[in-house]
Protein backbone atom coordinates (compact mmCIF):
# COMPACT_ATOMS: atom_id res chain seq x y z
CA UNK A 1 0.00 0.00 0.00
CA UNK A 2 1.53 3.64 -0.78
CA UNK A 3 2.29 5.46 2.01
CA UNK A 4 0.31 8.75 2.64
CA UNK A 5 3.09 11.62 3.74
CA UNK A 6 2.09 14.71 5.29
CA UNK A 7 5.04 17.14 5.97
CA UNK A 8 4.75 19.14 9.37
CA UNK A 9 6.73 22.73 8.87
CA UNK A 10 8.46 23.70 11.46
CA UNK A 11 8.37 20.92 14.17
CA UNK A 12 11.43 18.49 15.40
CA UNK A 13 10.99 15.44 16.84
CA UNK A 14 10.92 16.76 20.53
CA UNK A 15 7.84 19.03 20.01
CA UNK A 16 6.58 15.86 18.29
CA UNK A 17 6.81 13.58 21.58
CA UNK A 18 5.97 16.73 24.16
CA UNK A 19 2.64 17.06 21.70
CA UNK A 20 1.77 13.27 21.13
CA UNK A 21 2.46 12.18 24.65
CA UNK A 22 -0.80 12.10 25.69
CA UNK A 23 -2.32 9.95 23.32
CA UNK A 24 -0.44 7.09 25.74
CA UNK A 25 2.57 4.47 25.12
CA UNK A 26 4.53 7.17 23.35
CA UNK A 27 8.15 6.58 22.11
CA UNK A 28 10.79 8.55 20.60
CA UNK A 29 14.12 7.26 19.30
CA UNK A 30 16.73 10.47 18.44
CA UNK A 31 19.38 10.37 16.14
CA UNK A 32 20.31 14.10 15.14
CA UNK A 33 24.29 12.96 14.24
CA UNK A 34 25.13 14.16 10.31
CA UNK A 35 22.17 12.98 8.05
CA UNK A 36 19.93 11.00 10.74
CA UNK A 37 16.60 10.56 11.20
CA UNK A 38 14.56 10.52 14.65
CA UNK A 39 10.78 9.02 15.02
CA UNK A 40 7.98 9.63 17.07
CA UNK A 41 5.09 7.41 17.78
CA UNK A 42 2.17 7.32 20.21
CA UNK A 43 -1.29 4.99 20.47
CA UNK A 44 -0.32 2.23 18.79
CA UNK A 45 -2.84 0.38 17.40
CA UNK A 46 -1.83 -3.16 18.96
CA UNK A 47 -0.13 -4.09 22.16
CA UNK A 48 1.99 -6.95 23.15
CA UNK A 49 2.68 -7.03 27.18
CA UNK A 50 4.70 -9.84 28.89
CA UNK A 51 4.86 -9.75 32.35
CA UNK A 52 5.33 -12.93 34.79
CA UNK A 53 5.78 -15.16 32.35
CA UNK A 54 2.76 -14.83 29.86
CA UNK A 55 2.58 -12.87 27.15
CA UNK A 56 -0.50 -10.77 25.58
CA UNK A 57 -1.86 -9.29 22.46
CA UNK A 58 -4.43 -6.16 23.13
CA UNK A 59 -5.01 -7.45 26.34
CA UNK A 60 -5.65 -10.67 25.55
CA UNK A 61 -3.36 -13.88 26.86
CA UNK A 62 -2.42 -17.26 26.72
CA UNK A 63 -2.07 -17.14 22.47
CA UNK A 64 1.34 -17.10 22.36
CA UNK A 65 4.27 -18.85 23.88
CA UNK A 66 6.85 -15.23 23.93
CA UNK A 67 6.43 -12.17 22.86
CA UNK A 68 8.45 -12.69 19.81
CA UNK A 69 5.83 -15.01 18.80
CA UNK A 70 3.25 -12.47 19.67
CA UNK A 71 5.29 -9.87 17.14
CA UNK A 72 5.79 -12.38 14.13
CA UNK A 73 1.69 -12.57 13.88
CA UNK A 74 1.24 -8.51 14.43
CA UNK A 75 3.97 -8.55 11.23
CA UNK A 76 2.25 -10.89 9.16
CA UNK A 77 -1.02 -9.82 9.73
CA UNK A 78 0.08 -6.26 8.96
CA UNK A 79 1.66 -7.19 6.07
CA UNK A 80 2.63 -4.20 4.02
CA UNK A 81 2.58 -1.39 6.32
CA UNK A 82 5.69 0.40 6.96
CA UNK A 83 7.62 -2.48 4.66
CA UNK A 84 8.65 0.12 1.97
CA UNK A 85 8.97 3.96 2.21
CA UNK A 86 11.16 6.98 2.44
CA UNK A 87 12.20 7.13 5.56
CA UNK A 88 14.72 4.14 7.53
CA UNK A 89 11.33 3.68 9.69
CA UNK A 90 7.78 3.98 8.23
CA UNK A 91 5.59 2.91 10.79
CA UNK A 92 5.55 -0.90 12.60
CA UNK A 93 7.01 -2.48 15.80
CA UNK A 94 8.70 -0.07 18.36
CA UNK A 95 9.25 -1.89 21.74
CA UNK A 96 12.08 -2.74 24.54
CA UNK A 97 13.04 -6.26 25.63
CA UNK A 98 14.43 -7.46 29.23
CA UNK A 99 17.22 -9.59 29.82
CA UNK A 100 14.42 -11.05 31.90
CA UNK A 101 13.23 -12.65 28.66
CA UNK A 102 16.24 -15.39 29.08
CA UNK A 103 13.34 -17.54 31.25
CA UNK A 104 11.09 -18.04 28.25
CA UNK A 105 13.82 -18.08 25.80
CA UNK A 106 16.23 -20.80 27.90
CA UNK A 107 13.52 -22.17 29.95
CA UNK A 108 14.87 -24.40 33.10
CA UNK A 109 18.11 -22.93 32.71
CA UNK A 110 18.33 -22.43 36.60
CA UNK A 111 18.97 -18.66 36.15
CA UNK A 112 18.87 -16.81 39.24
CA UNK A 113 16.27 -13.81 38.69
CA UNK A 114 16.80 -11.14 41.22
CA UNK A 115 13.86 -8.80 42.43
CA UNK A 116 13.54 -6.24 39.31
CA UNK A 117 11.90 -2.92 39.25
CA UNK A 118 8.67 -4.68 38.84
CA UNK A 119 7.56 -3.18 35.13
CA UNK A 120 6.89 -6.02 32.08
CA UNK A 121 10.11 -8.11 30.84
CA UNK A 122 8.42 -5.97 27.30
CA UNK A 123 6.26 -3.98 25.87
CA UNK A 124 5.52 -3.85 22.23
CA UNK A 125 3.53 -1.25 19.89
CA UNK A 126 2.66 -1.39 16.41
CA UNK A 127 2.89 2.04 15.21
CA UNK A 128 1.10 3.90 12.64
CA UNK A 129 1.29 6.63 11.40
CA UNK A 130 4.48 7.83 12.97
CA UNK A 131 6.26 11.22 12.84
CA UNK A 132 9.94 11.21 10.91
CA UNK A 133 11.83 13.99 11.18
CA UNK A 134 15.10 14.22 8.69
CA UNK A 135 17.94 15.90 10.33
CA UNK A 136 19.84 16.35 7.18
CA UNK A 137 17.16 18.37 5.42
CA UNK A 138 15.77 20.17 8.99
CA UNK A 139 11.77 18.57 8.05
CA UNK A 140 9.06 16.55 9.61
CA UNK A 141 7.03 14.28 8.45
CA UNK A 142 3.95 12.42 9.38
CA UNK A 143 3.60 9.01 7.58
CA UNK A 144 1.47 6.04 6.92
CA UNK A 145 1.23 2.87 4.93
CA UNK A 146 -1.85 1.17 6.30
CA UNK A 147 -4.44 3.60 4.38
CA UNK A 148 -5.72 5.04 7.65
CA UNK A 149 -7.01 8.53 6.68
CA UNK A 150 -8.66 9.05 9.80
CA UNK A 151 -6.14 8.24 11.64
CA UNK A 152 -3.34 10.08 9.85
CA UNK A 153 -5.71 13.36 10.05
CA UNK A 154 -6.17 12.84 13.67
CA UNK A 155 -2.44 12.83 14.32
CA UNK A 156 -1.92 15.82 12.16
CA UNK A 157 -4.27 18.25 13.43
CA UNK A 158 -3.15 17.08 16.89
CA UNK A 159 0.55 18.03 15.92
CA UNK A 160 -0.08 21.00 14.28
CA UNK A 161 -2.12 22.30 16.73
CA UNK A 162 -0.07 21.78 20.00
CA UNK A 163 3.10 23.25 17.82
CA UNK A 164 3.42 26.34 20.31
CA UNK A 165 4.09 23.90 23.36
CA UNK A 166 7.59 23.82 24.05
CA UNK A 167 8.92 21.27 26.35
CA UNK A 168 9.99 21.66 29.83
CA UNK A 169 14.12 21.71 30.51
CA UNK A 170 14.28 21.56 34.13
CA UNK A 171 15.79 18.86 35.66
CA UNK A 172 15.48 18.43 39.78
CA UNK A 173 18.82 16.64 40.80
CA UNK A 174 18.26 12.75 42.34
CA UNK A 175 18.72 12.03 45.60
CA UNK A 176 19.69 8.48 47.87
CA UNK A 177 21.12 6.31 45.17
CA UNK A 178 21.11 2.48 46.61
CA UNK A 179 23.04 -0.14 45.19
CA UNK A 180 20.76 -3.97 44.60
CA UNK A 181 24.52 -5.20 45.45
CA UNK A 182 26.82 -4.87 48.19
CA UNK A 183 30.38 -3.51 47.36
CA UNK A 184 31.89 -6.14 49.11
CA UNK A 185 30.22 -8.95 46.44
CA UNK A 186 30.13 -6.72 43.90
CA UNK A 187 34.47 -6.60 43.84
CA UNK A 188 34.26 -10.26 44.76
CA UNK A 189 32.53 -10.79 41.53
CA UNK A 190 35.08 -8.76 39.94
CA UNK A 191 37.38 -11.07 40.91
CA UNK A 192 36.16 -14.07 40.05
CA UNK A 193 35.90 -12.68 36.44
CA UNK A 194 39.54 -12.12 36.10
CA UNK A 195 40.08 -15.53 37.49
CA UNK A 196 38.26 -17.37 34.78
CA UNK A 197 39.57 -15.15 32.30
CA UNK A 198 43.31 -16.00 33.23
CA UNK A 199 41.94 -19.20 33.37
CA UNK A 200 40.73 -19.14 29.69
CA UNK A 201 37.23 -20.23 30.39
CA UNK A 202 36.05 -16.89 28.86
CA UNK A 203 37.55 -14.04 27.47
CA UNK A 204 34.49 -11.31 28.11
CA UNK A 205 31.94 -10.98 30.68
CA UNK A 206 29.73 -8.25 31.10
CA UNK A 207 28.96 -7.55 35.42
CA UNK A 208 26.33 -5.26 36.14
CA UNK A 209 24.79 -3.60 38.84
CA UNK A 210 21.21 -1.55 39.64
CA UNK A 211 21.37 1.93 40.61
CA UNK A 212 17.97 3.33 41.89
CA UNK A 213 17.14 6.69 43.40
CA UNK A 214 14.16 8.66 44.42
CA UNK A 215 13.14 11.48 41.17
CA UNK A 216 10.28 13.30 40.29
CA UNK A 217 10.37 14.93 36.79
CA UNK A 218 9.76 15.46 33.28
CA UNK A 219 11.01 12.13 31.41
CA UNK A 220 11.18 14.00 28.57
CA UNK A 221 13.21 16.90 30.25
CA UNK A 222 15.46 14.34 31.65
CA UNK A 223 16.01 12.68 28.42
CA UNK A 224 16.86 15.30 26.79
CA UNK A 225 19.56 16.37 29.10
CA UNK A 226 20.63 13.04 28.89
CA UNK A 227 21.17 13.52 24.68
CA UNK A 228 23.12 16.36 25.42
CA UNK A 229 25.44 15.75 28.20
CA UNK A 230 26.12 12.01 26.55
CA UNK A 231 25.13 12.49 23.44
CA UNK A 232 24.66 9.13 21.54
CA UNK A 233 23.89 7.72 17.90
CA UNK A 234 20.57 5.26 19.74
CA UNK A 235 18.83 7.30 22.59
CA UNK A 236 15.47 6.54 22.84
CA UNK A 237 12.70 7.88 25.48
CA UNK A 238 9.42 5.30 26.41
CA UNK A 239 6.29 6.62 28.29
CA UNK A 240 3.67 4.07 29.35
CA UNK A 241 2.04 5.69 32.14
CA UNK A 242 3.13 3.98 34.98
CA UNK A 243 6.81 3.50 34.09
CA UNK A 244 9.14 4.92 31.26
CA UNK A 245 12.22 3.82 30.20
CA UNK A 246 15.53 5.72 29.09
CA UNK A 247 17.97 4.54 27.06
CA UNK A 248 20.96 6.23 25.37
CA UNK A 249 23.34 3.71 23.29
CA UNK A 250 26.27 3.82 20.90
CA UNK A 251 25.41 0.18 19.70
CA UNK A 252 23.35 -0.53 17.19
CA UNK A 253 23.17 -4.29 17.66
CA UNK A 254 21.25 -5.33 14.45
CA UNK A 255 19.92 -3.31 11.20
CA UNK A 256 17.97 -4.51 8.79
CA UNK A 257 17.11 -3.25 5.17
CA UNK A 258 16.75 -3.74 1.47
CA UNK A 259 16.75 -7.45 2.18
CA UNK A 260 20.00 -7.43 4.41
CA UNK A 261 20.50 -7.87 7.76
CA UNK A 262 23.85 -6.35 9.40
CA UNK A 263 25.35 -5.85 12.93
CA UNK A 264 27.61 -3.45 14.35
CA UNK A 265 29.62 -4.72 16.39
CA UNK A 266 31.11 -2.98 19.81
CA UNK A 267 34.89 -2.48 20.67
CA UNK A 268 34.60 -5.82 22.73
CA UNK A 269 33.31 -7.94 20.02
CA UNK A 270 35.45 -7.00 17.56
CA UNK A 271 38.21 -7.50 20.18
CA UNK A 272 37.08 -10.82 20.89
CA UNK A 273 36.81 -11.49 17.35
CA UNK A 274 40.31 -10.84 16.93
CA UNK A 275 41.47 -13.13 20.09
CA UNK A 276 39.76 -16.35 18.60
CA UNK A 277 41.02 -15.89 15.22
CA UNK A 278 44.55 -14.80 16.70
CA UNK A 279 44.26 -18.66 19.00
CA UNK A 280 43.19 -19.86 15.50
CA UNK A 281 45.98 -18.87 13.65
CA UNK A 282 48.25 -19.67 16.20
CA UNK A 283 47.00 -23.20 16.46
CA UNK A 284 47.32 -23.90 12.79
CA UNK A 285 50.89 -22.79 12.20
CA UNK A 286 52.12 -24.74 15.06
CA UNK A 287 50.45 -27.82 14.04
Amino acid sequence: MKEMIEEIPGLGPEGAYHILKGLGNAFIIRNPRGPGYSFVGAKPRRVIRTENGVTSLDGRPGAYVDPFEAITAVLEEEAGTGADGPFPFNGGIAAYFSYDLKDLIEPGRGFKRNDGPGIPDCVAGFYDPVFAYDHGKEKGFLVSSSGDKKRLEEFRRMLIAGMRTVPGRKVERARGMRQDVPVEEYVNAVGRAKEYIRAGDIYQINLSQRLSFEWAGDPLALFLLLSERHPAPYAALMDFGSFQIVSNSPECLLRSGGGEQRRAPTARDQEARRYVEGRGRGAHKGA
